[in-house]
């Protein structure tokens, strides 16, 4: 006899894959910084995700338009595309036009320390009250980077007839200032 073949096949989820990235601007710190990016990998092996990578770049000061250099920006969009990744993950708070930047320059999804440890909790939140806490701190936390997709997308465009323009822009910000109200 043949074995069954099961009519339910459901295909294996694949396991999300990330990088940790992280920007050391003391120059002297040999040992705290490993202490620092341990404690951050657990947290997103917590999320599930299974670190393929770790970047770190040792700056003065950070850019302001993309935290990292130049380089190392190009040398991460290349280990995206090269090791398949789904998510970034950088130790350092970023920015809203940081986060914007760099995630156009990985083409992927692009998560600091703190958007990290927001995603652990709304995960692991049990009740109605924290539920709605967490979301109002990832809203307060995406209000500015909303912000800014909006002011670049809407920026050529000018209030007239049939164009999306200012009135766009003013609606996405009534649409959060409304959203963070409501959870409020």
């Amino acid at each position: 006899m043949g074995k069954k073949k099961s009519r339910n096949k459901t295909p294996k989820k694949r396991v999300p894959y990330g990088i940790v990235c992280m920007l050391k601007t003391d120059i002297h710190d040999h040992l705290l910084y490993r202490i620092k990016l341990q404690c951050f990998r657990e947290l997103i092996n917590a999320l599930g995700y299974t670190i393929l990578k770790t970047v770190i770049q040792t700056r003065k000061y950070p850019k302001s338009s993309t935290l990292f250099g130049k380089g190392k920006v190009e040398e991460i969009r290349q280990l995206v595309k090269d090791l398949d990744i789904d998510t970034v993950f950088v130790y350092n708070t970023l920015s809203s036009s940081q986060k914007h930047n760099l995630t156009r320059a990985f083409g992927c999804e692009v998560l600091d320390r703190y958007e990290v440890t927001l995603k652990i909790f709304e995960i692991n939140a049990a009740d109605t009250l924290s539920k709605l806490q967490i979301k109002l701190a990832i809203l307060e936390k995406l209000a500015p980077y909303i912000k800014l997709q909006a002011s670049l997308r809407y920026k050529k465009e000018r209030a007239f007839f049939r164009s999306m323009g200012e009135y766009a822009y003013h609606k996405k910000l009534a649409m959060l200032k409304k959203s963070i109200k409501i959870v409020k």
